[in-house]
Parts: C-alpha cells; sequence; structure tokens
C-alpha cells in the first residue's frame, strides 16, 4: 500500500468500518498513548520508566495533546496492584488493573 489513504482504508475495511456510513464523524476526538515497562525492574521503576517516555511523547506530540482534556498516556508497568488515577495526565496501572484504566478513560 503506498498511499495514505489506502494505509488508513485498509484497517478500516478490515473491520467493517469503511466506507464511512453518513453521519458517522471520521475522525478521533482523542489520543491515547501506550507504554508498557517490565524486565528486571520493580512496580515503581517500571512505572517511573513509563512515566519518563509518556512526558517526552507529550512534548513531541504538543500540538495535537496540547487541546486534550482527557489523559493521553497509559503506563503499563509489569507486576500487580497499581491501581490507576483518572486524575493526571498519565494514567499508570499493572496487567491486573489495566481493564479498569481503560474503562475509567472511555468513560
Amino acid at each position: 500500500m503506498g498511499s495514505r489513504s489506502a494505509q488508513y482504508r485498509s484497517p478500516l475495511e478490515a473491520h467493517g468500518f469503511y466506507p464511512v456510513s453518513e453521519g458517522v464523524k471520521n475522525e478521533i476526538p482523542t489520543w491515547l498513548l501506550i507504554e508498557v515497562k517490565g524486565g528486571e525492574r520493580t512496580v515503581q521503576q517500571s512505572a517511573r520508566a513509563a512515566t519518563f517516555d509518556l512526558l517526552a511523547y507529550r512534548t513531541a506530540f504538543a500540538a495535537v495533546l496540547d487541546r486534550q482534556q482527557t489523559p493521553f498516556g497509559l503506563g503499563i508497568a509489569h507486576g500487580a496492584g497499581l491501581p490507576a488515577s483518572p486524575t493526571a495526565d498519565v494514567m499508570l496501572c499493572t496487567p491486573d488493573t489495566l481493564a479498569a484504566a481503560l474503562e475509567r478513560f472511555l468513560a
């Protein structure tokens, strides 16, 4: 696929979302950047590393993310027991609390 148009259309066609139905806006109103960290780190170290990277992305994509009113980042730290906080620009969680984090983002 050479064109951006084809790159855009392909995943939408694969999921039955293309062509766009009348009355449906063809835009994404919010962004969620996800960073996953793990390895030989504690949950806290992984969460800190994910936060660091997500804030770097925040700077790089400021032109788009400055307009967003919801959290823009989700840091997933390998381990367990870290609940998501929807009050910050970056939410942190562990795999066991990922579903709750996504529900908070989508609420």
